[in-house]
């Protein structure tokens, strides 16, 4: 993202260019967590410009939710939805910026209307799960992860999905059910994977490290893996090793604003605080110190 901040910086700054390019190097701020500039950028560029195509205003929209201004986004969501009842991109963003302003019923009402849209596709439910989930919303990527498998039940990302969330909300009964919900497909990286989390959270730790390295020695820079692992190193106490896998995962992962949360929680640990404030305050600060161990 840095190499593309620079390029469409000059862009930007030379005055000619188009709104397009703006609004992406906007984001590509956001991005990198400069809000602030982010935010300058919308003010002086973006703003007041005449009408738009709807591409663009639903990018502009995407922008206003990044740079926490939900309240913008919905004003404009709302037109272009009004417009465009049909675009599935929308009502992606009007989920995303309801529940950023804790809309509980219209986040629901928004995933349902989705659900009967017959343009949207099944992976872009998936990338709104996932950005929920990422977010801390776990049981409104719930209900999209749901919504996916009513659609195919044979989904095997989604179902994993569901347990990893029902992990995350501590229901444990539904997480282990939905795991042994799954036949065939237990051989899946996605399901073992989720099966390695449900065991760390249950206190399953030798378990859950055998699959944990298993599924590292195919894919030794997964950062997905290295989160998980980390977890398991935090969940027994092994704060230092818990450290250096989560700054190895950030790496491969700069913008995993849980694993920031993680390798924070790891430094706390080891009473280690104005590290741990830095790296809340940075989202891309946590793959920049060195990896201390290998585990």
């Amino acid at each position: 993202h840095a190499i593309a901040e620079s390029t469409l910086r000059r862009m930007v700054e030379s005055g000619q260019t188009k709104i397009e390019t703006v609004v992406t190097f906007a984001r590509i701020l956001a991005w990198q967590g400069k809000l602030g500039e982010a935010s300058l950028v919308f003010q002086q560029r973006l703003r007041d410009i005449g009408p738009l195509s709807n591409q663009v205003e639903n990018d502009i929209a995407n922008l206003l939710i990044e740079i926490k201004r939900p309240a913008d986004a919905m004003r404009l969501l709302s037109r272009l939805y009004q417009d465009n009842p049909n675009d599935p991109t929308i009502l992606v963003n009007i989920v995303l910026a309801n529940a950023r302003l804790g809309q509980d019923s219209a986040v629901y009402e928004s995933i349902a209307l989705l659900n009967q849209n017959q343009f949207a596709v099944p992976n872009q439910r998936l990338t709104l799960g996932d950005i929920l989930y990422r977010e801390g919303y776990f049981r409104y990527a719930l209900q999209v992860y749901h919504s996916i498998q009513q659609f195919d039940p044979s989904n095997v990302e989604a179902t994993a999905k569901i347990a990893r969330t029902h992990v995350r909300l501590l229901d444990f009964p539904a997480a282990k059910a939905t795991l042994d919900s799954i036949t065939a497909s237990n051989a899946e990286r996605v399901m073992r994977l989720e099966m390695a989390n449900y065991k760390t959270a249950v206190g399953e730790h030798a378990d859950a490290y055998a699959i944990y390295q298993t599924i590292r020695n195919e894919t030794p820079q997964d950062a997905v893996v290295l989160k998980g692992l980390g977890s398991l190193y935090l969940a027994i106490g092994d704060y230092r090793t818990a450290e250096s896998v989560f700054r190895q995962a950030a790496i491969q992962s700069p913008r995993d604003t849980e694993l920031q949360q993680l390798l924070a929680d790891a430094l706390l640990e080891q009473l280690r605080i104005d590290e741990a404030a830095a790296i809340l305050s940075s989202p891309s600060s946590a793959s920049n110190a060195p990896v201390l161990v290998t585990a």
